[in-house]
């Protein structure tokens, strides 16, 4: 008669199965991912309970405000120092109307001789040309407020001048409608004017018809 082999029990907590398989690989790999992370959670928490921290000093009342050293403050922008109208060259657009004055002739014993001149009034003008105009007050080619263009020769309906520069002399002429343009402006009426200013570094003469400007052009 055969003998039944005894049944051996099997404890259910060290039994490997395949569920115990997987579970322990990824526990193996899991582990040293979460060993890494909280090392580096635990090493801020420490930098920052290092760090001192300064208590600012009491403020009274009425005392102002002193930032920190470290505190960024905005600084205003430094600014641009003006420059010399002299040392200007370029092209100017000016608003205005024109008006004519007489002054003696240059160089001339005679004291009836008299030259009319076209001055240019400008309306509104940068304290950089109004600072120009005051260093020309009494120059014969600038007003209190505006420019000589030349002289005005009403036969031949046209405003001549020379203008000298260090690039050489240009003989300015306004005729036509350009001429008609600037004598029937005014003040209720202005025209707009561009005027270049060339680079001057010297003295040149002085003749009745001169301007310290040159190619004009006149629109309105």
């Amino acid at each position: 008669m055969l003998e039944t082999p005894p049944t051996v029990k099997t404890n259910p907590l060290t039994t490997v199965t395949p569920f115990s398989k997987a579970l322990a690989s990824i526990i193996f790999v899991a582990l040293p991912f979460l060993g890494f992370y909280l090392g580096v959670t635990y090493q801020k928490a420490l930098s920052r309970s290092s760090t001192p921290v300064t208590a600012a000093p009491p403020r009274t009342a009425g005392q102002p405000t002193t930032p920190r050293p470290n505190a960024a403050v905005p600084q205003p922008a430094p600014a641009t120092p003006p420059v010399n109208f002299y040392d200007f060259a370029g092209v100017l657009s000016l608003e205005g109307y024109l008006k004519t004055i007489e002054r003696p002739c240059a160089f001339s014993e005679d004291a009836t001789c008299k030259v009319k001149l076209a001055a240019f009034v400008v309306l509104q003008a940068d304290d950089l040309f109004k600072s120009f105009l005051k260093d020309l007050s009494g120059n014969a080619y600038a007003t209190e407020d505006g420019i000589v263009l030349g002289c005005i020769d009403e036969g031949k309906k046209q405003i001549t001048s020379a203008n000298d520069a260090d690039s050489g002399t240009v003989n300015n002429l306004i005729k036509g409608a350009q001429y008609d343009l600037l004598m029937g402006s005014g003040a209720s009426r202005p025209i707009n004017l561009s005027v270049e200013k060339p680079k001057l570094t010297g003295g040149r003469g002085a003749p009745d018809c001169y301007s310290h400007f040159r190619n004009f052009s006149v629109t309105l």
